[in-house]
């Protein structure tokens, strides 16, 4: 995954497509392509039990391992019994 730095202005980081132009980035968002992988993106960093929508798949595991997160599931759990 390239840097901050090394990333063109304009780069979609869920395709990671890079575009030279506005005008070619904006077409890249309006393929089936790349809502397809933004939708797929949400579906994977929803957490259904804490209703919370993360904004990338790296911070959905951070969030995973999260002691909010372990509390309720473990509190879950719990009332299934």
């Amino acid at each position: 995954r390239p840097s901050r730095i090394d990333r063109p202005a304009f780069y979609c980081r869920v395709c990671q497509h890079r575009s030279s132009t506005r005008e070619e980035f904006d077409a890249h968002r309006a393929t089936d392509f790349h809502r397809g992988a933004v939708e797929e993106e949400r579906r994977r960093t929803y957490c259904k039990l804490c209703r919370k929508q993360l904004t990338s798949v790296v911070q959905m595991e951070e969030h995973l391992k999260s002691g909010p997160h372990r509390d309720r599931m473990d509190y879950v759990k719990g009332k299934q019994r």
